[in-house]
Formats: C-alpha cells, sequence, structure tokens
C-alpha cells in the first residue's frame, strides 16, 4: 500500500517538475525570440507567437494537451500580456492620423465576419 502512495507522490512531483520546467523553457525561448525578432524591426509579439506555434502541437510537439491545460491560468496571463504589447505598438500619431479608417475597417470586418460565419452557418444548418 505505501509502495503505491509514493509511486503516486513521485509521479505526481514529476509531473509539476516537468511543468515548471517547461513553463521555465517556453518564458527563455519566447524571450529569446522575441528579441531575435526586435533585432529584425519586427515586433516582439510575432515572436513569442511564432516560439509557441514551434513548441505546440503545431510545431514540435514539446508542449502537449495535458501540459496545456496544467497551464490554463499562464496563458491567459500570457495572452493579456501579448495584448498589452500589441497595444504598445500603436502610437499616439498614428492614431490621429489614421483613426477615422481603424474604426471603419474594425467594423467592417467584424460585421464581413459575423455574416459570413452567420451565412455557413444558416446554410449548414439547413442541410443538416
Amino acid at each position: 500500500m505505501w509502495e503505491i502512495t509514493i509511486n503516486l507522490i513521485d509521479k505526481t512531483s514529476l509531473f509539476h517538475l516537468n511543468i515548471l520546467l517547461l513553463l521555465g523553457l517556453a518564458l527563455f525561448g519566447g524571450t529569446i525570440g522575441g528579441r531575435i525578432f526586435q533585432k529584425l524591426k519586427i515586433p516582439q509579439v510575432v515572436g513569442y507567437i511564432i516560439i509557441g506555434i514551434l513548441a505546440g502541437q503545431s510545431g514540435f510537439n514539446i508542449i502537449n494537451k495535458d501540459i496545456i491545460r496544467a497551464l490554463q491560468p499562464f496563458n491567459y496571463f500570457a495572452l493579456g500580456l501579448i495584448g498589452f504589447m500589441i497595444g504598445g505598438e500603436l502610437k499616439r500619431d498614428v492614431l490621429r492620423r489614421y483613426g477615422r479608417q481603424f474604426i471603419i475597417i474594425l467594423f467592417s470586418e467584424g460585421f464581413s465576419a459575423f455574416a459570413v460565419v452567420s451565412l455557413v452557418v444558416g446554410f449548414l444548418g439547413t442541410l443538416l
């Protein structure tokens, strides 16, 4: 009985250690990717996203579904950080100059996406 308990504790602690190790490697890889893209005059956010794609299931599958589920709170934090950094890339003079165009593009893309998805779902709904 004690062996089963010890084995469960060992497996659980190894799982958490692996998650922490992968989280550290992801942060390190994202930072390095961000710096490389910054030197190429491309926003750091692109580096973070590309490193995430390469480490995830679409790339080298270093981070699997179980680890993604375990790191869900960190995912929300990372998405908030990415959104904050994207907002930091916007310049006030550019917004003043092109603000009206941004708003028109924003609403037209949003409405177009809504219309296309609604039509496709409506069409597929009638087929089913």
